[in-house]
Parts: C-alpha cells; structure tokens; sequence
C-alpha cells in the first residue's frame, strides 16, 4: 500500500471522526435556528416533570447556542445507589447499547476510572460531595451527535437502568485545550507504522 492511499484513508477517517463534510464544507454545528426544535424534541421524549427536566432545560439551551460544532468531552463523576453490585449491573444494561451508539457516532470513552478515596479537596459544595465511585470521561464528535443519541427511540427505554443505579451524578461539557490522548495521533501512527512494516 503506497503513503498515498494512508493518506487517502486518514483523509477520510478524518472526515467522519470530525463529523466534516468535504461536499457541503461544513461541520456539524447547531444553527441557532434550529434550537427551539431541538428543545420542543427533549421536552417531548421526558414529558415528566422533575429536577432533572428542569435542570436540562435551562442548561441545553445555552450549551446548543454555543454550539461550534467541534467535538468536546463529558466529565461525568457517579456514585451507585447500594447494594452497588446491583447498581452496577443496572448501569451494564444501560451502557453497553450506548456505547454503541456513541461509537456509531463518532464518540468513545477516552477515560474510565474507579475513585480510590474522597475529594482531597473541595469546598463550597454541601457535604456529601466529596465522595463518588466512578469516574468516566467520554467524547463526543459534536453537539448535534449528543443530540442525536438522546433523541434515540430506545435510549427513553434504556435510561430508567442509569437512574437505578446512581444515588447521583454530575457531567460536566468541556472542550480540551491541551490533550495528549488525541485519537488522531494514535492512528497517524499507526498508519505509519503499517506503512514502515509494509514498505
């Protein structure tokens, strides 16, 4: 295989790990005229009212106003209701066909972490905060493919298991200015360590 052709094949995967379209010369952002639509489409999946709901609502709107269409990470801190053996197991049920949908769109988890001890630090939060089970850290290609996923005719179904087994959670959006786990450089790598082994 010539260096052309890994170029051609990170050319593309470039594409749709990024969610960039050659043809339209655009990426996947969010128009501002589309968020009311997006909104009303959330609302009607969880009609039920609640904190969470309200939370969303008022938070959504400001995250898919802002949207730059880039890809951005989702820092999310979980503590499992006990006994967590059953926790777990209902957290399974619910992650496994989401994982697959994030990998369908161009998302992976990028960090899964148990916690070893409590927060050695934090202050202005009420007590209780300094304790968490589980860290995971995930990517997402885009705004619209967060969307994407919660709007899934199964996910409603799915998501009753993620509420049986966090006692509470807390995820957070950032987009990283500095990384070194970049899925990029993973694969210009080994497209060249493919090519150095085949030339």
């Amino acid at each position: 295989m010539t260096g052309l052709a890994f170029i051609i094949l990170y050319v593309v995967f470039f594409a749709w790990y990024e969610g960039y379209s050659p043809l339209t010369r655009r990426n996947r952002r969010i128009l501002p005229n589309e968020v009311d639509a997006i909104l009303q489409q959330l609302q009607a999946m969880s009609p039920e009212a609640d904190s969470t709901n309200d939370h969303l609502t008022s938070v959504i709107p400001t995250l898919l106003e802002n949207d730059t269409g880039k890809g951005f990470l989702m820092v999310n801190l979980l503590a499992f209701n006990e006994p967590k053996r059953e926790s777990i197991q209902a957290l399974e049920t619910y992650s496994k066909p989401f994982m697959q949908q994030l990998l369908r769109h161009a998302g992976h988890p990028v960090l899964m972490s148990k916690v070893i001890g409590k927060a050695i630090e934090y202050w202005g939060l009420p007590r209780g905060s300094e304790q968490w089970d589980a860290v995971a850290i995930v990517r997402y290609r885009s705004c619209r493919d967060l969307v994407e996923m919660a709007l899934w005719p199964k996910f409603e179904a799915l998501h009753p298991h993620k509420k049986q087994a966090l006692k509470k959670t807390l995820a957070i959006p950032i987009r990283a200015r500095f990384f070194t786990g970049s899925v990029h450089v993973l694969v210009i790598l080994t497209l060249l360590l493919m090519w150095a082994l085949i030339g």
